[in-house]
């Protein structure tokens, strides 16, 4: 057998095939800060789930890094609890980064995890808005105080990919799982759904000779930080030039 590196973070065990590899605490950097509120060494594994989607990896990811689409693509879902108006944006060095979306009401809480086991130490920021990081480069975790999915994006071809999806809950002690995670996650199902019905089509778009790129906005520039980063890992140097991302996003775009 071959050992593999293993490393921990709270109950959450990462792999890392590198042996040479930064150690993850330490790539991770104020993550493992921000995400104590949660507990997540109390945190129990519920479900794992895939979806293959017939696109470029990157397709899916970045509409994973921003919530401009909220009213085009979820207008009778997400858009209905979330206002991507109030939107904060972190960067951290790395790649990483934290979208804090507020709640349209404060006192609003997912119909789907009424019922469910909460974890007390959960702060107001988080109970009020929906925090979601990126652990780079290919893990997204939408934060709440009743449990959250891991959304693993890992790229199967030029053209295709697919999205691994497992949740955690709060550790629920003896007895059965809350059947109410049934109800959960096919809601949440329905919004990825939701999320890659066009993914095909976008796929096509940025082949087409006439692309000539995207312009992003201000909410998009998570994107932009995962890309410049990209770049960097790859080495800038060894990318064509009319293929680079300019290097534009410094000090004081990203801090730490």
């Amino acid at each position: 057998l071959v050992p593999v590196r293993c490393e921990r973070f709270g109950n959450w065990i990462f792999v890392n095939e590198d042996p040479d590899a930064q150690p993850l605490l330490e790539h991770l950097g104020v993550i493992p800060e921000y995400l104590e509120e949660i507990q997540p060494q109390q945190v129990r594994f519920v479900d794992r789930r895939s979806y293959k989607v017939q696109c470029n990896v990157k397709v899916l990811l970045d509409a994973f890094l921003e919530v401009y689409h909220l009213k085009s693509i979820h207008q009778n879902t997400v858009d209905r609890f979330l206002d991507h108006r109030g939107t904060n944006i972190v960067l951290w060095p790395r790649g990483h980064s934290l979208m804090l979306t507020p709640n349209r009401r404060p006192d609003w809480q997912d119909p789907g995890t009424r019922g469910m086991r909460r974890i007390e130490t959960a702060s107001e920021i988080t109970n009020s808005n929906n925090p979601s990081f990126m652990f780079y480069p290919n893990l997204v975790t939408p934060v709440d105080a009743s449990g959250n999915p891991f959304l693993l994006f890992w790229p199967t071809g030029p053209r295709e990919m697919e999205i691994e999806v497992c949740w955690f809950a709060p550790d629920w002690g003896g007895g059965e799982l809350n059947p109410l995670w049934a109800t959960r996650i096919a809601n949440f199902e329905r919004i990825l759904e939701e999320d890659t019905q066009f993914a095909p089509q976008i796929q096509e778009s940025v082949e087409s000779t006439a692309f000539r790129g995207v312009v992003l906005n201000y909410q998009e520039r998570r994107i932009y930080h995962w890309h410049q980063e990209l770049d960097r890992r790859i080495g800038i140097e060894r990318i064509p030039e009319h293929l680079r991302v300019q290097q534009v996003l410094g000090a004081p775009w990203i801090q730490g």
